[in-house]
C-alpha cells in the first residue's frame, strides 16, 4: 500500500512540474597534465597464485629468501580459514573471498633480521 502511495506522489509531482528539461551536453574537461595513477609494484620476494572461490589453496613457502635459509614463517593478519604449519600454508577460500589478496609472511633467520614474503592470491 505504501509503495502505491509513493508512486502516486511521484507521478503527481511529475505531472505538476512537467518533464525535466534536457541537460546540455557538456564537453569533456581539458586535461592539462597526465593523470596520476598509482601503481603497485610487487617486491622481489612475491609468490603469485590463483584459486577458484570455495576451493582450498595449499602452498609450500620457500626454504630460503634471498639465498638465506628461513628458520620459520609467521603470517601477519591471516585470512579466515587459513593455517600455517611450518612451511605449509593452507587457505580454504569462500565465495565471499573473491578478489586480490596480499598476505604478508614474516620470515625469520638464524642470525639476520627478519624479512617479508608477499603471497599474492587472486580468488576467482
Amino acid at each position: 500500500m505504501l509503495r502505491h502511495v509513493s508512486a502516486l506522489c511521484l507521478l503527481a509531482g511529475w505531472l505538476l512540474t512537467g518533464p525535466a528539461a534536457p541537460l546540455p551536453s557538456a564537453a569533456p574537461p581539458e586535461q592539462t597534465a597526465a593523470p596520476r595513477v598509482r601503481s603497485w609494484t610487487a617486491p622481489p620476494d612475491t609468490l603469485r597464485h590463483r584459486v577458484a572461490a570455495g576451493q582450498t589453496l595449499i602452498l609450500n613457502l620457500p626454504d630460503s629468501l634471498g639465498g638465506r635459509p628461513v628458520r620459520a614463517y609467521t603470517i601477519l593478519r591471516p585470512p579466515a580459514l587459513s593455517r600455517l604449519v611450518e612451511r605449509s600454508w593452507v587457505w580454504r577460500t569462500r565465495p565471499s573471498d573473491a578478489g586480490r589478496h596480499r598476505i604478508l609472511a614474516t620470515a625469520t633467520f638464524r642470525s639476520e633480521p627478519p624479512d617479508t614474503l608477499v603471497v599474492e592470491v587472486v580468488v576467482e
